[in-house]
């Protein structure tokens, strides 16, 4: 039951990039969790590497989908080290690591605790803005991890078609139709709008429609208030442009210097994809990072004016970062924005509500791209169908203790 269209939300306003990592710190999440559950949550949305191959090849739905090594460029010491403690932590917690590279004329050896050495690799800077591809000589460090590349949107839109022609008796999609009201009882489910009623054993909230839904639990807890609080809204923006010869797909990230050091701290991602343009394929490259956040999400529309501070952040960081390639000015083909549905756990929620089993979620944007999505899928699906599903950072109830605990 989708409020707009399929894929046109959030999932149609993105960069492309498909990644297994938490915008939140792993260092953090270990605090907070501890080691064991950490490396589980971790561990389950790199696995959903598989489950979406899986999928691709059951479904036979072709789409382009490259995987590739991807890099993150530091330009601080204090920056590396976040993200090398990060790594340690994996490391402890039996999880495989790639290499960090280090730029051997800037950062002495001596100047990284000896714990981290097992994973930094010492190579010239030239090597490491070749990763990056950009001679800005600020970048000291290149961090890699595997990623990839694909057409979300068309991917959902093509996923959906395939389920309405094999299961027709299954499944069935109604768009436009958004809801107004949940009303939760101990054996089922009432679904309310203006124009219509839906009657179910279970609902599960999923994507950013979530805010204009009021919850109503008739057995027990208030549901509504706690829910609500816990979602804030980030409007992220972005720019698309086509490059003029064809070119290998990439994912890079760029962190710029900050007087204020953390594994969150604000960055800029660049995604290079195949992309059909008027019958022909190209290379279009898209750039995000500049957010804002939006604190009445009801209200927000993708029809909203484009923020002119975001587009000259975008438009310098791309000059500043690629001054041969965009010497001529760059031609964008696309500006978009995008509501994003933070959890203020900042892991994705995903599970049984504890108030009301009639009511699950899979939701947030703090897991990136959509491998969290797709794990949450088979969690969500192992819950509907009656098996023990063992406790995660993911399950609300989890959450809500760890928020608790941290009030």
């Amino acid at each position: 039951v989708e409020a707009g269209r399929i894929a046109h939300g959030a999932t149609g306003h993105n960069a492309g990039q498909v990644v297994d990592y938490f915008e939140k710190p792993f260092s953090e999440i270990v605090t907070e969790y501890g080691l064991e559950m950490a490396v589980a949550g971790q561990k389950a949305i790199t696995d959903s590497w598989k489950l979406l191959e899986e999928i691709l090849e059951e479904t036979h739905i072709h789409i382009s989908f490259a995987r590739f090594m991807g890099y993150a460029g530091c330009t601080t010491i204090e920056q590396l080290l976040v993200h090398l403690e990060n790594k340690w932590q994996k490391v402890q917690g039996g999880l495989h690591v790639e290499q960090a590279m280090l730029a051997e004329e800037i950062i002495l050896k001596e100047s990284i605790p000896e714990k981290y050495h097992a994973f930094c690799k010492y190579i010239p800077q030239k090597q490491i803005l070749e990763y990056l591809e950009t001679p800005h000589t600020k970048y000291i460090a290149a961090l890699q991890s595997r990623k990839g590349t694909m057409n979300s949107a068309l991917f959902v839109e093509k996923l959906s078609e395939f389920l309405l022609e094999k299961y027709p008796e299954r499944f069935a999609i109604r768009e436009h139709a958004p809801i107004d009201e949940v009303h939760l009882y101990e054996d089922n489910v009432t679904l309310e709008s203006k124009n219509h009623t839906i009657n179910t054993k279970y609902v599960v909230l999923c994507t950013n429609g979530f805010e204009n839904i009021n919850i109503n639990n008739h057995t027990g807890l208030n549901i509504n208030p706690f829910f609500h609080s816990n979602i804030s809204g980030i409007v992220g923006y972005m720019a698309g442009y086509l490059e003029k010869e064809t070119l290998l797909p990439k994912a890079i990230s760029y962190f710029p210097a900050t007087d204020k050091v953390s594994g969150a701290d604000p960055y800029f991602y660049v995604t290079r994809r195949n992309h059909m343009w008027e019958e022909i394929e190209k290379s279009l490259v898209c750039i995000g990072g500049p957010e804002e956040i939006h604190e009445e999400i009801r209200n927000y529309s993708a029809s909203f004016p484009y923020s002119k501070i975001a587009f000259q952040d975008i438009d310098t960081f791309l000059k500043e970062t690629y001054p041969d390639s965009c010497r001529d000015g760059v031609d964008y083909v696309f500006k978009w924005h995008g509501l994003m549905g933070y959890t203020k756990s900042g892991i994705r929620s995903i599970g049984v509500e504890p108030a009301n089993s009639r009511l699950l979620y899979n939701l947030g944007c703090n897991g990136v791209g959509i491998l969290p999505s797709i794990y949450g899928g088979s969690k969500i699906a192992k819950h509907l169908s009656g098996e023990l599903v063992k406790q995660t950072i993911f399950d609300p109830i989890i959450q809500k203790t760890v928020v608790i605990s941290a009030k």
